[in-house]
């Protein structure tokens, strides 16, 4: 079966450009307060190893798809539906699949961190603990939870990478976390909610979905994209701008 262009190698400069993004998980520093690094340590970092370079046009060369007319890729923004450029305080980190990329990344490391193996448990653990909200035969109430990632999936245990990941979960194809107090974040079950992802193993199934809801959301008239750039989104500047023209703000994922 033929790989999924999210799934495709990337060349030197798209690796290189996932470690900059990915930098927190490539040291093992998961400190909530630091979080995911800002877009411009990233852009300044590309172009001091690579003058005349340009980051901007690695970062458009990444693969995404269109996912109910947003995108979804191996990165995201803090800002993405601003439609303005991309800020220099702005954070940029990786999605689900942009972690399984980074993971081969990172070497023999002692500090190596599978962060999309982890954040594909908490998915399999909230879908089981939805499932196991249906058995309720209570027919008056809505039946709803919380996973909490702190306190439940890291035990509260200091130096987790509650933010990194939290951060990440809330810009899924489906927004999958919540933010609660600082550097909380918890992930909400019930109501058939997260029913697309039931029987999600691999990242390969969680590709899966994201396609099978891409081609069943697709706008009218227009094919979702496969590979390359997003369809819906447009690049364009210098080195160190990104324009973004998105959907607007109230549009859902799902």
């Amino acid at each position: 079966m033929t790989s999924h262009s999210l799934l495709a190698n990337l060349d030197d400069e798209q690796a290189e450009l996932i470690l900059l993004m990915g930098r927190p998980l490539a040291l093992g520093e998961f400190a909530d307060a630091r979080g995911w690094p800002v877009w411009d340590f990233v852009d300044r970092t590309y172009r001091g190893r690579h003058p005349g370079g340009s980051c901007v046009d690695v970062l458009a060369s990444l693969p995404a798809i269109v996912v109910g007319g947003r995108t979804y890729g191996l990165w995201w923004r803090s800002n993405g539906l601003s439609g303005l450029g991309l800020q220099p305080d702005e954070r940029v980190g990786l999605s689900i699949v942009g972690l399984h990329h980074l993971w081969p990344l990172l070497g023999d490391s002692t500090q190596r961190f599978n962060g999309a193996e982890v954040c594909l448990d908490i998915i399999r653990t909230a879908v089981d603990l939805e499932q196991e909200l249906e058995q309720n035969a209570d027919w008056t109430t809505v039946r709803k939870g919380q996973y909490d990632l702190r306190t439940q999936r890291f035990a509260s245990r200091d130096g987790a990478p509650v933010e990194l990941l939290g951060q990440t979960l809330r810009r899924e194809f489906i927004p999958l976390a919540s933010p609660t107090t600082n550097f909380n974040y918890v992930v909400e079950f019930g109501a058939g909610r997260l029913s697309p992802l039931r029987g999600v193993q691999t990242v390969e199934d969680y590709i899966a979905v994201a396609e099978s809801l891409s081609q069943r959301l697709a706008p009218s008239g227009l094919l979702p994209r496969r590979s390359g750039y997003p369809l819906l989104w447009t690049i364009s500047g210098s080195s160190s701008t990104v324009t973004i023209a998105g959907p607007p703000k109230d549009q859902r994922c799902y």
